[in-house]
């Protein structure tokens, strides 16, 4: 009986505005792509679609066609760059006005919106389905290139045109036995149906586990007000980073964040052995979650030897059953195969590329290594001299530091962070971050950084994508020195 007016009353004090501009600016992005998409066609029906110039070369009818290379990448590009900096901008609004109803009801519609994209950017979905193809109803290996067994199937004949190449890394799963298991349980339930179907449902899924990761984080704060609850939940679900990439583009990784985020509700909530298993499980999706399970194990050293024991007993368990049930599934049990990057797939390689550094691939490569692993050890060990979330939640800082590949989904690790701390330098990485992470798509677009360009140039770009967060990094005091002279 007073919904209505209590609705008006929103309406009138302006609460409703950032999110219904946040899911103008998700629908705006879905209904772009429909018109600037592959021969300007609206429709999700198999039609010849932009092409992975290294992956598809005999031009395969595709049930959602690819924007990557394609010949219209680059308004695909600006559609999706105006889309998301509204969406920001509305992001950082309605994180200022909380509301739990509002929210439930405009994250229900932007997942919609984003389900409903015409468009990916990469093959990724096209791998994952391929993987859980094999793992799932065929049975087969997805840690070994499979030719004979997928090409029967009328998925198989579609992927195998997209992957041709058997010593393609993409032919082999990068992600742990949990992601494994979970995709080819999916390919069980649906491939009798048309691959469409699993894109889609890669989509859903990809919804459901960023639902999966603000709950956790609500869940996380049992001592905090609602609406400061509501605040941590929304800094995830509503970030654009998050539901372009997890769901309009169905990237994994969200898979990893979900059990981590509940991990860390478990952690503070005193249940040590089911800590640690979520975080086994998180490290059975994608290996970079073992950055997390030391941070645990830091933390429950300082509880004691029974604490450490449970959440060790705990994340053992995990590991051993994901392992186990993948050895009986499809006869293997990896953590992923190598990595994709190139002489420009992350910025110390590109510098290293771009001033034609000797064995420049391995030297950025080792290089990156390195940086991060040192980050790492350093605030783990600055964690296990004093207890504090302050030097934990630089964590996915090291891990980006030291991947060999940087794509904007990645970026989603560390931005997750301003959910957990007010820490106001965080705040502002976390800002920075979100703003040039989707510039980054510009470097990865084929033929750029062209050969031909003028380095001043390739390094212009790099240095706007990256000289943000650098400057974040600088310490307060740093800054104010610096300001005053």
């Amino acid at each position: 009986m007073h919904a209505g007016p209590a609705l008006y009353a929103r309406v009138k004090d302006g609460k409703v505005a950032p999110y219904a501009l946040w899911l103008v600016a998700v629908g705006g992005f879905a209904l772009a792509c429909a018109a600037l998409g592959p021969n300007a066609r609206a429709e999700y029906d198999f039609f010849r679609g932009a092409t992975v110039v290294t992956h598809i070369v005999d031009r395969t009818l595709l049930p959602l066609p690819i924007a990557e290379n394609g010949s219209s990448v680059g308004p695909v590009l600006a559609a999706y760059l105006v889309s998301y900096f509204v969406a920001y901008a509305a992001y950082e609004w309605l994180l200022r006005h909380p509301s739990l109803g509002l929210g439930v009801i405009a994250f229900a519609g932007g997942a919609a919106c984003a389900l409903a994209v015409p468009l990916l950017p990469t093959s990724d979905p096209y791998a994952y389905a391929l993987y859980g193809l094999e793992a799932g109803p065929l049975g087969l290996d997805p840690y070994v290139a499979q030719t004979a067994g997928v090409a029967g199937n009328p998925w198989g004949h579609v992927l195998l045109g997209i992957f041709p190449d058997p010593s393609a890394i993409a032919r082999v799963c990068n992600y742990g036995p949990g992601f494994a298991l979970l995709y080819g349980a999916l390919a069980e339930m649906l491939w009798h149906l048309p691959l469409l179907a699993f894109l889609l449902a890669e989509r859903a899924l990809g919804a459901l586990a960023v639902a999966a990761t603000a709950l956790g984080l609500w869940w996380s704060q049992p001592n905090a007000s609602r609406p400061e609850r509501t605040r941590s939940a929304f800094g995830f679900a509503f970030h654009p980073l998050v539901v372009f990439e997890f769901v309009s583009f169905a990237h994994g990784d969200v898979v990893m964040l979900a059990p981590l985020a509940w991990a860390y509700a478990c952690w503070r909530r005193e249940r040590f052995a089911l800590a640690g298993a979520l975080c086994g499980v998180a490290v059975c999706v994608r290996v970079v979650a073992i950055l997390a399970l030391a941070a645990l194990g830091v933390a429950l050293w300082r509880r004691g030897v029974a604490a450490l024991g449970r959440g060790g007993a705990g994340a053992a368990a995990a590991v051993a059953a994901l392992a186990l049930g993948s050895l009986w599934r499809f006869g293997d049990v990896s953590f992923g195969g190598p990595p994709v990057f190139n002489g420009y797939s992350a910025p110390l390689l590109a510098l290293c590329s771009l001033f034609g550094l000797p064995n420049a691939l391995s030297a950025g490569v080792v290089g990156g290594a390195i940086a991060g692993a040192s980050l790492g050890i350093a605030l783990l060990y600055r964690a296990a001299r004093a207890p504090s979330l302050r030097a934990l939640v630089w964590l996915p800082l090291a891990a980006l530091v030291a991947t060999p590949s940087f794509f904007p989904h990645y970026a989603a690790w560390f931005v997750s962070m301003r959910s957990l701390t007010q820490d106001r330098r965080v705040l502002r990485v976390a800002r920075a971050l979100s703003i040039s992470a989707p510039l980054s798509y510009v470097v990865h677009i084929d033929p750029f950084p062209a050969p031909g360009a003028p380095v001043v140039v390739q390094v212009a770009i790099l240095a706007a994508v990256w000289l943000p967060v650098l400057i974040a990094l600088v310490p307060e005091q740093a800054r104010a020195r610096l300001a005053a002279g």
